[in-house]
């Protein structure tokens, strides 16, 4: 499955989703993943409705992006580590930018073709109480700031909710990333080449 692009504006000071005009999300278009799905989310920090961006992040910051509702160690739905960040070629409705985290931009793949996923959501329509936690770090981990917003867990219909087995997944060099593949071709993880 391919990625789906998700842009999701936040506002850090009233702590809420916005739409590309600065307007407050309706629940309804709370942004989602569905299990097994890769989503690429291009996230833009704002700091009220005029989406002034933010610019209390460093490039040398440490990020983390975790979705789950109980976030206990790490066995969370979905985790982006810090090398999963940032990456060329990961920003705009293009694909052809690189996210700036200065400027509040931060993009990252959620990948929610896990067990962890499969094993909370189990036969249920959506996973309750939901959050995608974006923590910033600096780099003698130290916390900068923690963004959590709301977010939704869909399921498949009348899927059984198999894994694809990962016992022979390959790595696999794409320009500057290194991408790890389950046999169906679908990707498990990326890493950016250093």
């Amino acid at each position: 499955m391919s990625e789906r692009l998700l842009q999701i504006y936040y506002d850090v000071t009233a702590k809420v989703l916005r739409d590309s005009l600065g307007n407050e999300l309706r629940v309804s278009r709370i942004p989602s993943i569905t299990f097994k799905e890769n989503v690429m989310v291009n996230l833009q920090l704002v700091t009220d409705s005029d989406m002034a961006k933010y610019t209390g992040l460093e490039a040398s910051n440490v990020f983390t992006a975790d979705l789950d509702n109980a976030f206990v160690g790490s066995n969370v739905m979905c985790r982006t580590l810090n090398e999963g960040f940032n990456s060329a070629d990961n920003w705009g409705i293009a694909q052809d930018e690189q996210a700036s985290a200065v400027l509040g931009q931060l993009s990252f793949v959620l990948n929610a073709n896990t067990t962890t996923y499969q094993s909370k959501i189990g036969t249920d329509a959506e996973e309750p109480n939901v959050r995608l936690q974006v923590r910033a770090d600096t780099t003698a981990d130290v916390l900068v700031d923690v963004f959590q917003m709301e977010f939704r867990a869909l399921n498949i219909l009348g899927d059984g909710g198999a894994i694809p087995d990962t016992t022979s997944a390959v790595l696999q060099v794409r320009g500057n990333d290194v991408v790890l593949l389950y046999p169906d071709g679908s990707v498990a993880e990326t890493w950016v080449k250093q």
